[in-house]
């Protein structure tokens, strides 16, 4: 008897694999665009490695970006590896859309990386951003990169 494919599990139908293949797509309205109504702005997500040294990731986690690899960690509130600047926050893992283990080696994440607005109700800090004083810190550097956190939203 042939092996039944389960589709839904494949890594063909994962948030990751599916962003990519929407973003491959170009953005051509007709009409719509012809009338000039409305302003392209496309969704600000990106693809990236997340550093194996910190087990499970939420989604909501406010990551910082390691200068010497590109990867990106759970922001911290002090360090000079990158990881003390906010500058990103994790959307989804490949394996779950609520969480992802890195223990095992990296992982490949969808992260939120510019131009959007967040409740900060959502946002999950790191340990060591444990007060209103560097949480507030860790809000202005992600509204430089363009992520406006909203009280109540």
């Amino acid at each position: 008897m042939p092996e039944i494919l389960d589709i839904f599990n494949d890594q063909a139908f994962s948030a990751i694999s599916l962003t990519e293949s929407v973003n491959v797509v170009p953005n051509t309205y007709g009409r719509i665009n012809e009338l000039g109504l409305f302003q392209n702005e496309p969704v600000s997500t990106t693809s990236v490695a997340i550093d194996i040294r910190n087990g499970v990731i939420v989604s909501g986690t406010l990551l910082g970006k390691l200068t010497a690899t590109g990867k990106y960690v759970p922001a911290a509130a002090s360090g000079s590896d990158g990881s003390q600047t906010a500058s990103a926050i994790l959307i989804c893992g490949s394996a779950s859309n609520t969480s992802v283990d890195t223990t095992a080696g990296d992982q490949k994440v969808v992260i939120l990386t510019r131009h959007a607005d967040v409740s900060h109700a959502g946002i999950t800090y790191g340990t060591t951003i444990n007060d209103a004083t560097k949480r507030a810190a860790a809000q202005s550097q992600l509204a430089a990169v363009g992520i406006v956190t909203r009280e109540g939203a």
